[in-house]
């Protein structure tokens, strides 16, 4: 925390953290950054994580962090996440995944949402298996970069 920005980080009950979310997210001063929506079907080195429910979830936070990277922030500033999943059984399994992208149990306020077709999950992409948008609180913001 700085003079010019707080974060708290409302305590959660057992059962919250358990799943990895915070019941609320207070923040005052600094910048809100709006994300778009993340899926992936392949890795950062490209190759193919299509049916690795796991796997995708883990690139999506990679690539909401190389995007936060790039306006100064990092995952520890997500405020809020809406996850589409398109089986209520990687419910679970995306909870794993957040509780090792948030080590420090400092965790986003979130939503988790079976879709039936999340994320433009369809013939053309049958392996997708959801996505993550997000709400990014951070104290500095370079719009000056552009990579």
């Amino acid at each position: 925390m700085t003079a010019d920005r707080t974060v708290f980080h409302l305590e959660g009950t057992d059962f919250q953290k358990s799943r990895a979310f915070s019941p609320a997210v207070v923040t005052q001063g600094g910048k809100i950054v709006w994300l778009a929506g993340q899926t992936a079907l392949t890795d950062p080195d490209g190759k193919s994580i299509a049916h690795d429910f796991e796997a995708q979830a883990r690139a999506c936070f990679t690539l909401i962090d190389r995007t936060l990277n790039r306006v100064g922030g990092t995952l520890a500033d997500l405020v809020t996440m809406t996850v589409s999943i398109n089986d209520p059984r990687y419910g679970d399994r995306f909870i794993k995944v957040r509780h090792e992208m948030f080590p420090h149990g400092k965790f986003p306020c979130s939503a988790l949402i079976t879709v039936s077709c999340p994320s433009g999950n369809s013939d053309r992409n049958p392996g997708r298996r959801g996505g993550v948008s997000a709400l990014v609180y951070v104290t500095r913001v370079d719009c000056t970069k552009s990579s």
